[in-house]
C-alpha cells in the first residue's frame, strides 16, 4: 500500500520544524527510519537512490529529495585524490593537508565526484519510481508522468551568504542531469539549505490525489 512508504521528512535524523510528508525511497536515510522503502520494494536493493519522493499532481512533477553535506564531501574527496596521488593507504595521514586541499586537480576531482554521486542518486530514484509505477496503478496515476525536480539539501550551509556556492552546484547539476535524462524529464534542480526545505515541498499530511 502507498501508505506504507508515506512518512514525515527528516533532515539529519530530525523531523522538519514545519512538518512535510513524502514517500521514503531510501530507508537507510539518517539511520533512524525503520519503515519500508520504495527502493527495496521494487528490487533495487542497496543501489544509490534519493532519500524521498514527493509527487505534486497539480504541477505534474515529482520532487526528488537528497540530503548531503557538500563542504564535508568536497574536502573528503580532495583528500582522497591526494592519497591516490601519493599512493597512501586510506588510513595513512597526508603529510601536508593544506597543500593537498589547495591542489586544483584535487578540486576538479572532488567536484566531478560530487556531480557523479548525485547523478547516480537521481538516476536510481527515477528508476525506482518507474518500477513502482509499473506495478501500482494508483501510484502511476499519482505521478502523472516522468518529470522531476531535484532538491539537494545541504546540511553544511547555514548562512545566506553561502548561497553563491549553492548556485554553483545548482548550475553544474542542472546541466549534467539534463544531459543524462531525456529532454523535459528534469524540470529543475535546486540546491538549498536544510532550513529552506519546507518552503520547497508542498504541505499536507495526506497522500496527494491525482
Amino acid at each position: 500500500m502507498l501508505s506504507d512508504f508515506w512518512r514525515p521528512v527528516s533532515v539529519a535524523g530530525k523531523p522538519l520544524a514545519e512538518e512535510r510528508f513524502a514517500f521514503v525511497m531510501d530507508g537507510e536515510h539518517g539511520k533512524s527510519c525503520e519503515c519500508p522503502d520504495l527502493r527495496k520494494h521494487v528490487g533495487l536493493g542497496e543501489c544509490d537512490c534519493c532519500d524521498y519522493c514527493r509527487p505534486h499532481p497539480a504541477l505534474g512533477i515529482a520532487f526528488l529529495v537528497e540530503e548531503t553535506r557538500l563542504t564535508t564531501r568536497r574536502r573528503n574527496y580532495q583528500l582522497e585524490f591526494a592519497r591516490m596521488r601519493l599512493d597512501l593507504d586510506e588510513k595513512e595521514p597526508i603529510p601536508d593537508e593544506e597543500t593537498a586541499l589547495a591542489d586544483k586537480r584535487g578540486e576538479k576531482y572532488a567536484d566531478n565526484r560530487i556531480v557523479w554521486r548525485n547523478r547516480l542518486k537521481v538516476y536510481g530514484g527515477a528508476l525506482a519510481l518507474c518500477r513502482y509505477a509499473a506495478k501500482c496503478a494508483e501510484f502511476a496515476a499519482l505521478m502523472g508522468g516522468e518529470k522531476f525536480r531535484f532538491l539537494l539539501v545541504d546540511g553544511d550551509t547555514t548562512d545566506e551568504k553561502d548561497e553563491r556556492d549553492l548556485e554553483f552546484w545548482r548550475q553544474k547539476l542542472l546541466l549534467n542531469l539534463r544531459n543524462l535524462f531525456s529532454p523535459g524529464m528534469i524540470e529543475d534542480v535546486k540546491v538549498i539549505r536544510a532550513a529552506d526545505l519546507p518552503r520547497e515541498l508542498p504541505p499536507g499530511r495526506d497522500i496527494p490525489r491525482p
